[in-house]
């Protein structure tokens, strides 16, 4: 199924899970209020919330990663590319900078931008530099750049570029979400304590 259909399926069937976590809320919330319940009750009602809070979070995740898969699949440049980066403007004139690109991501409506980290003159990434954004648009021209690069450089431009490969795989082919469950789940755990 193409990446747009997914979105849209996962898009609805979140709307299911939104409204199981509100239902369970309720019935759950509604338990105080009353003087006598049984424990089993109560204990299962409780249950019922955390695990429609649980699958609802792992529905919001599978949809941030199918929109990252949508991004990467339509992004002109791909994570590992080294690139020029040259505002347009004005009154402005900057030097061209030069970028290799560590990730792209989705940004609304149907859009990305790209995760980059500025290089040196001599081709090797910023100690204190960090990553930054870089979105495409009239005041931005963004081209390849055909300079060399150091050879640690390169092996970090091939494992960018494994990883969205391997990403854009796992994404929009396999739908496996036992990792993205360990995730959530971990993530709960350290969000409780």
């Amino acid at each position: 199924m193409p990446i747009l259909e997914q979105i849209e399926t996962l898009r609805a069937y979140l709307r299911t899970l939104h409204s199981d976590f509100n239902r369970a809320y309720r019935e759950d919330s509604a338990q105080y209020r009353k003087r006598r319940i049984s424990p089993f009750v109560a204990n299962l009602r409780y249950r019922r919330f955390t695990n429609a809070s649980e699958l609802r979070q792992v529905a919001e995740e599978c949809l941030r990663q199918l929109r990252q898969a949508r991004a990467l699949s339509i992004a002109e440049w791909k994570p590992g590319d080294q690139i020029l980066v040259e505002v347009i403007l004005k009154g402005l004139p900057r030097d061209p900078r030069r970028y290799v690109i560590t990730d792209v991501e989705w940004s609304k409506p149907d859009a990305y931008h790209y995760v980059v980290t500025q290089l040196t003159n001599a081709g090797h990434p910023y100690k204190r530099g960090g990553d930054t954004w870089v979105s495409p648009s009239s005041r931005i021209r963004i081209t390849k750049c055909a300079e060399a690069l150091p050879e640690g450089t390169l092996r970090q431009c091939a494992h960018y570029r494994r990883n969205a490969e391997h990403f854009l795989d796992d994404a929009r082919d396999r739908g496996d979400i036992d990792h993205i469950v360990k995730w959530v789940q971990e993530k709960r755990a350290k969000d409780f304590y």
